[in-house]
């Protein structure tokens, strides 16, 4: 079985933020049980901010093509099989072009494109396979689900206009947006049902720490107070744990599974 090693966590940042202009936005990822799986694929994240490893999730779906550049028949070229069903290029293509639009200011050169195409790719087929799980095991999502989770989301980019506007950017339709709601929302279910995710915490020895590291490289007078950013830390800790145990989630998935890689 040929698989690539990269996983969800190669989206996250080492380094944690200080700006508290952020801390809002980390504040509101932290309600509810979905904040611990709007970091699960990272890669496939609509909208984020992999700047200060804040992430939320918007699984899967195959999108419309971006095929500029590309042939018809090579967007319909497979890049990988997962138990014999087909990963397209155009597919892989649309994915890293989506990706892309979700990075903040600065974050536009994305250095190696062939590893990044290779994340992109793994991220595609944990999104399969947990999706795919997720409907083995009967877990449903109803359109009040979506209407909630959809409505969240514009409310935390600044309401409906903005949020159409991130859309239209990314590429995304509508529809594609609730397939990919519906989806998340059942690999939500899953994985709170199969993993301890719900009982992942920060201890204040752990919070502490990530504050000294946090403040180490800046001078006394311009790094900021623990209570300033305390809870915009304490949400990246609480994503990289949950992150921590979803992928070893979907490692112990991904061992049933007949995963063929061809690019």
């Amino acid at each position: 079985m040929n698989e690539t090693t990269e996983t969800t966590e190669q989206t996250e940042t080492s380094e944690a933020p200080v700006e508290e202009k952020e801390a809002p936005a980390a504040e509101k990822a932290t309600k509810g049980s979905s904040s611990k799986l709007w970091v699960v694929v990272g890669l496939l994240v609509l909208l984020g901010a992999l700047a200060y490893g804040f992430n939320t999730g918007l699984f899967g779906g195959n999108g419309s093509s971006d095929d500029s550049g590309v042939s018809a028949a090579d967007a319909t070229a497979a890049v990988a099989r997962i138990d014999g069903v087909e990963i397209t290029r155009g597919e892989l293509n649309t994915k890293m072009t989506q990706v892309k639009s979700t990075f903040p200011a600065g974050m536009a050169d994305i250095g190696d494109e062939a590893a990044f195409e290779q994340v992109v790719l793994n991220e595609i087929i944990n999104v399969h396979i947990l999706t795919e799980e997720a409907k083995a095991r009967d877990y449903t999502a109803s359109d009040a689900d979506v209407d909630a989770e959809i409505a969240q989301l514009a409310e935390m980019f600044g309401g409906e206009e903005a949020f159409n506007t991130q859309l239209e950017t990314a590429g995304l339709s509508v529809e594609e947006l609730r397939e990919n709601m519906r989806n998340e929302i059942m690999i939500r279910q899953l994985v709170d049902a199969n993993t301890d995710i719900k009982e992942v915490s920060v201890t204040d020895e752990e919070l502490q720490q990530a504050y000294d590291e946090a403040i180490a490289t800046i001078s006394p007078e311009e790094a900021p107070s623990f209570d300033e950013i305390s809870e915009m830390l304490r949400t990246q800790l609480l994503q990289q744990k949950s992150v921590e145990v979803i992928n070893a989630y979907i490692d112990m998935l991904r061992e049933g599974k007949n995963i063929e890689i061809l690019i």
